[in-house]
């Protein structure tokens, strides 16, 4: 199974659109900590490849428009959310920001604070910290943006 199936299919098991994102972080860390632990190392990696993969001048547009400001926490918010929403909403927002026009809701506020969730999995589960770390490194350097 190909990382990219595994890492959006643990976030269209957690992060359900419409049920609010406090409880897309608790159901994150959930699903992770019945995962290997280098599982676990694999999924903080992806996600933060696919949060860099969305900084880009017209979503923080996208962003400052739909939440009403965007400071660079909150556009990093922003950027989790999208993860969040799923794969489908996070390609179309990569490939055409306005088409976040027939996702959101105003005026609710699109950010979510998920962005730990891997290390937080790993920390309850009672792991050493510096492993996490350690395996980390071990993968070598993150991926660049497209």
């Amino acid at each position: 199974m190909s990382a990219d199936k595994i890492f959006w299919d643990i976030i269209g098991a957690s992060c359900v659109p419409g049920v609010g994102e406090v409880q897309w972080h608790d159901s994150l860390i959930e699903t992770l900590m019945g995962l290997p632990p280098e599982e676990i190392v694999r999924f903080d990696r992806w996600f933060d490849e696919r949060a860099d993969a969305l900084y880009t001048r017209d979503l923080w547009g996208a962003a400052y428009l739909i939440n009403g400001g965007a400071s660079e926490d909150g556009f990093y918010y922003f950027q989790c959310w999208l993860i969040g929403m799923g794969r489908e909403v996070y390609e179309a927002a990569l490939a055409d920001p306005d088409s976040l026009a027939g996702v959101v809701d105003p005026p609710a506020e699109c950010e979510a604070e998920i962005y730990a969730v891997a290390r937080l999995a790993w920390e309850r589960l009672g792991l050493d910290e510096e492993e996490f770390d350690e395996r980390a490194d071990a993968l070598g350097p993150r991926a660049e943006a497209e």
